[in-house]
């Protein structure tokens, strides 16, 4: 959305809305780079590893932490590192609990973030069940933060348009942006760039069992940003 928005303010082509060094040059605004912080389930990296959310990648800057329902990350995880990046090779019940992919991993780097964030010269959190729920509203909170003042409504609009999960998918599948991240070289819809999308989509995917030994991680280590007690996150799994 956001490098789709600066296009449009820049009379440039959406197909390059993923370029966003050249866009925020273009725009006069600070660089936007987006980074996994050392917890990428691709590096496999061990929890006790001190560049797992380091923060010596962002101190004195400005950080935007983008986070989601636990349990749809590692099902999003998963699939990716499954199917997409053939980088893991086991079920879904095995990615949770292995410590260089699963809840552990996600948990420590959350609490390192929340730890630090002092470090950081200014610290928001965006949700992605915000950005379902409002995308406008979670598009004009991001562009403020990076420094673009009075958003042009018509703009966010067309941005919000552009960026819904059936387009994109399209998008993706034409070779819209000539990325090599968001091609699919394989016909499995498995290993789509972009999948569902879906809030609570880990419905479909994890077993009580699973479940079960999330949240109990979830207490045990706690989740920081979760706007939602642990028990009545869970109760419906009772």
């Amino acid at each position: 959305m956001l490098g789709y928005y600066l296009t449009r303010t820049l009379a440039s082509n959406p197909e390059h809305s993923l370029k966003l060094e050249d866009l925020c040059e273009r725009s006069g605004i600070p660089l936007i780079a987006y980074s996994h912080n050392g917890t990428s389930f691709s590096d496999k990296l061990p929890p006790r590893s001190r560049v797992v959310a380091s923060p010596e990648e962002w101190k004195n800057k400005k950080v935007m932490l983008l986070v989601r329902d636990n349990r749809d990350v590692l099902v999003s995880a998963y699939f990716h590192c499954r199917y997409r990046e053939k980088s893991f090779d086991g079920s879904v019940s095995q990615y949770i609990r292995h410590p260089f992919v699963g809840i552990e991993k996600l948990l420590t780097a959350l609490n390192r973030w929340h730890q630090t964030k002092h470090l950081a010269k200014s610290f928001e959190v965006l949700t992605y069940e915000e950005m379902r729920a409002n995308p406008i509203a979670a598009l004009r909170k991001t562009l403020l933060f990076a420094g673009v003042q009075n958003p042009v409504e018509a703009h966010l609009n067309d941005a919000v348009e552009f960026t819904r999960i059936e387009n994109l998918q399209k998008l993706e599948k034409s070779n819209f942006f000539g990325e090599i991240e968001m091609q699919n070289r394989s016909n499995d819809p498995r290993a789509r760039k972009v999948r569902e999308g879906k809030i609570g989509g880990f419905r479909e995917h994890l077993s009580q069992d699973d479940l079960d030994f999330i949240a109990e991680k979830e207490a045990e280590l706690t989740n920081p940003f979760s706007q939602i007690p642990v028990k009545s996150r869970y109760a419906e799994n009772a």
